[in-house]
């Protein structure tokens, strides 16, 4: 009886021990960090500054096209927000899902075994494993432009991976045909990523 109250007492010890721990992992998973800010920029209503966290779920806006906000992941994605609304609506350790209301993100998804990051728009979706990319939302289409690696983009007609050097315009139920990527976004994907400290080649 006394060697059963020890095993039990040892069992709650455990799990006690152990909580914390599991909890400390998924708070650092799902942690995002602000690294660069500027212009009128909101995260759930409120300013924010460079070192603050972003919660799952809350609205961050870069109000008008010098306003821009870049923000971590703990897997190393880099995100920047410019002149638009975007949500974090989920954080795994696999799956990231974001989704773009409106304006452009310059993105860099780290590769890493199993990690995946979907970003979601009004009129399609897209599928990212370590890549650089820029992504603009209007109302009816979604523009992506893929600047090192494969992005898959789908909508409600099918999908297709565009890969470095390439885009395509997406509507909701258009059909998809992807393109050698416009030169001026081209520009802009260079300016965009080095406000984030990256360079992008000159296009092939």
């Amino acid at each position: 009886m006394k060697t059963f109250r020890n095993v039990t007492l040892f069992i709650c010890l455990f799990s006690f021990l152990a909580l914390p721990t599991s909890e400390a992992a998924d708070d650092i998973n799902q942690r995002v960090l602000v690294v660069r800010v500027k212009g009128d920029v909101t995260v759930g209503g409120t300013s924010v500054d460079i070192g603050d966290s972003i919660k799952i779920g809350e609205t961050i806006i870069a109000a008008g096209k010098k306003s821009y906000i870049q923000f971590q992941f703990a897997s190393g994605t880099l995100i920047m927000l410019r002149d638009g609304i975007l949500k974090v609506s989920k954080i795994k350790t696999k799956s990231t899902v974001i989704d773009l209301v409106k304006g452009v993100i310059f993105s860099f998804v780290k590769k890493q075994n199993g990690n995946k990051v979907k970003i979601r728009t009004s009129s399609a979706s897209m599928g990212v494993r370590g890549t650089k990319f820029i992504a603009m939302a209007k109302p009816n289409s979604t523009y992506l432009c893929v600047c090192k690696g494969v992005v898959n983009i789908k909508n409600k007609t099918g999908n297709i991976d565009i890969r470095a050097n390439e885009d395509i315009t997406v509507s909701l139920k258009g059909k998809m045909s992807k393109a050698k990527a416009n030169l001026q976004m081209w520009d802009m994907s260079k300016e965009g990523f080095g406000l984030m400290g990256m360079e992008i080649p000159d296009i092939n």
